[in-house]
């Protein structure tokens, strides 16, 4: 009886394992489970909640204020008619399903796993949920679960954070590098000209020199070295 009425407010019955096939009797001719509840708001108007289940899928309906509801639109509003504290959590069905089996209506096995099984935690969270202070719980929770998301997301940034200033550094020796070398080319071409010259003071070659870039400039500067070599030798 008092499973009949849980599952038609809730749709959910924990003791039978939470599955609707665990609700279809073997002797059950038509293969269906279904119920229909009539209550009573404080204004004295009557509603109805009618669930089915054919066995592959459940069917609820609510009757009120003349208007006929259906499927998630029907669950949503007798949770808002029944509980409407529940609409806060972030499961409707079950806080209202732990309420109900836990105040309105107490199931034996129940009670002795509130005594027995749960641990502190589980028991101060039922508590809370009974006295109405079960969203400050879940708040506590959604906070702690957003702290340590945060901290992750702190450590993990903060990686990539030292992986980047390591590539700026490797990018700033790079730079420094080219900067060098953009110096050295800046210079070349006065210290090819330089060089030259000092070789015709000399009087070691009178040739004119080519220029740096020139397709020539290589052979004619192994030529002159050459003969600086000799001519550093007759010197000896």
């Amino acid at each position: 009886f008092f499973d009949a009425i849980l599952w038609a407010i809730s749709g959910r019955i924990p003791r039978l394992g939470g599955k609707d096939d665990n609700l279809v009797s073997m002797f059950s001719e038509s293969g269906e489970a279904q119920v229909s509840l009539t209550l009573q708001d404080r204004e004295g108007k009557l509603f109805v909640i009618k669930r089915r289940f054919d066995g592959e899928e459940q069917y609820v309906l609510l009757e009120k204020d003349g208007q006929i509801n259906q499927g998630a639109a029907a669950s949503n509003r007798i949770i808002e008619t029944i509980w409407p504290a529940s609409t806060a959590t972030q499961s409707s069905d079950s806080a209202l399903t732990d309420a109900f089996t836990r105040s309105v209506y107490l199931q034996q096995d129940l009670v002795r796993e509130f005594v027995d099984a749960d641990d502190e935690n589980r028991r101060f969270s039922v508590v809370s949920e009974l006295c109405g202070a079960g969203r400050v719980t879940e708040l506590q929770q959604q906070l702690e679960r957003s702290r340590n998301a945060w901290t992750r997301s702190s450590t993990e940034l903060g990686s990539e954070v030292d992986e980047i200033e390591g590539q700026l550094a490797a990018v700033q020796v790079q730079m420094e590098r080219l900067q060098e070398a953009t110096d050295v080319d800046s210079a070349l071409p006065k210290l090819w000209d330089g060089w030259w010259s000092s070789i015709r003071e000399a009087r070691i070659s009178e040739r004119a020199h080519p220029d740096p870039g020139a397709s020539d400039a290589a052979s004619a500067l192994d030529e002159v070295v050459r003969e600086t070599r000799a001519w550093r030798q007759r010197s000896q």
